[in-house]
């Protein structure tokens, strides 16, 4: 019975082996067909660029832009000398109630480093109040200035001064001050000299 059973599994076997197979190759004929998933590209934000910074100077100024006018003094001097001689009768000799004055006309016949000073006394002796409350006073007498160094439109030179500064509260300054050297330097503009830097003497 058993070797029969057996037979009989086998030729049941041949007989729905090939039919099956047959069904099953139609079924996935049939089948719907599978669509592979394609990657859509995802959008991305562009980045940003960061603004560029650029320095004073680094371009060059518009086309058609105005440029700007030298800097001008409102009186000048015949020669050097004399520019040296304005100055110090000025930046030199004044009160506490000229000071402001004196530097204003200084403002006017001087340029470059010369001016920017004369202009920061004008604001600053309104409201420092040494100036209300201690007097101060400044005498300079010049010997003289020589030629140092510098360019013929730009020449230095070192001036001979000495100076007396007193005030209210401060020990008596000596009647004859030493003697010492202050440097000045000025430019040649509109015709004449104007002092473009003074540099304060050292004792």
């Amino acid at each position: 019975m058993k070797t029969f059973a057996a037979v009989l599994a086998l030729a049941i076997g041949a007989l729905i082996g090939p039919a099956l197979l047959d069904w099953m190759r139609g079924a996935q004929a049939h089948r719907a067909p599978r669509v592979a998933a394609v990657a859509t590209p995802t959008a991305t934000a562009s980045a940003t660029p960061e603004p560029e910074f650029i320095r004073p100077g680094e371009l060059a100024p518009p086309p058609g832009s105005l440029t700007p006018e030298p800097e001008r003094a409102d009186r000048v001097a015949s020669s050097p000398e004399q520019a040296i001689r304005d100055y110090v009768e000025l930046a030199g000799n004044w009160t506490a109630s000229s000071v402001i004055a004196n530097y204003r006309k200084l403002s006017a016949r001087t340029i470059g480093d010369a001016r920017v000073h004369a202009q920061q006394m004008v604001a600053r002796v309104p409201i420092d109040k040494t100036y209300q409350a201690r007097k101060p006073s400044l005498q300079t007498e010049l010997a003289g200035a020589v030629r140092r160094g510098g360019t013929s439109d730009t020449p230095t030179y070192l001036v001979v001064i000495r100076q007396r500064l007193t005030m209210k509260g401060a020990p008596a300054p000596s009647e004859t001050p030493a003697w010492q050297l202050a440097t000045a330097t000025l430019a040649h503009t509109q015709g004449g000299w104007a002092l473009t830097r003074w540099k304060e003497p050292r004792s």
